[in-house]
C-alpha cells in the first residue's frame, strides 16, 4: 500500500509518492550518513501516552569496556551530540539525519506504538494544466 502527497504551486500540480508504515513498540535505527545525505527522519506517536526518542550523532569513534564476564565487549558509538526528546501523545516530530559534519545517526524510541520512517528527497511528478477561460457558465442553451 502506498500514498501519493499533491501540491498546486503556480498552475503545476506536484506529485510525491510515499509508503504507509505501522506503529512498533520501541522501534530504533541506525545508519551512516552517507547512505542518507538529505534525510529526514519522521517519528509520530499513535499512542495516548507521551513517548521518548534519544537520538545520537556520532563522528564514528567507538568505545567497549571489558568486563570478567565479557572480555570482548560489543563497540558503543561515541555520541558527539545528543537529544533526549519528549514526544506528546499522537504528536509528530521530524529530526535531520545528519548534524555538524556527523557521519552516524541512530535513534532509539520508547513508546508503545511509535512509527519511524525515513523521509528521502524523492523524485517529483510534475503535472501542467490550465483553465479555459473563454467558457462561460450562467447563460441559457438554446436547443437545436
Amino acid at each position: 500500500m502506498s500514498g501519493l502527497s499533491e501540491c498546486i504551486v503556480a498552475d503545476q500540480l506536484g506529485s510525491t509518492p510515499r509508503e504507509l508504515s505501522y506503529p512498533t513498540r520501541n522501534p530504533w535505527f541506525s545508519g551512516d550518513v552517507e547512505e542518507m545525505k538529505g534525510s529526514m527522519i519522521s517519528l509520530v506517536n499513535t499512542s495516548e501516552r507521551a513517548a521518548q526518542a534519544l537520538l545520537c550523532y556520532s563522528e564514528g569513534n567507538l568505545y567497549s569496556v571489558p568486563t570478567a564476564a565479557h572480555p570482548t565487549p560489543e563497540l558503543t558509538l561515541v555520541c558527539s551530540k545528543s537529544f533526549d526528546v519528549l514526544i506528546p501523545p499522537y504528536a509528530a516530530r521530524q529530526f535531520p539525519v545528519e548534524r555538524d559534519g556527523s557521519t552516524h545517526f541512530g535513534i532509539k524510541t520508547m513508546g508503545e506504538a511509535i512509527v519511524l520512517q525515513m523521509l528521502r528527497p524523492l523524485a517529483t511528478g510534475v503535472k501542467v494544466y490550465s483553465v479555459d477561460s473563454s467558457v462561460k457558465f450562467g447563460g441559457e442553451f438554446a436547443d437545436r
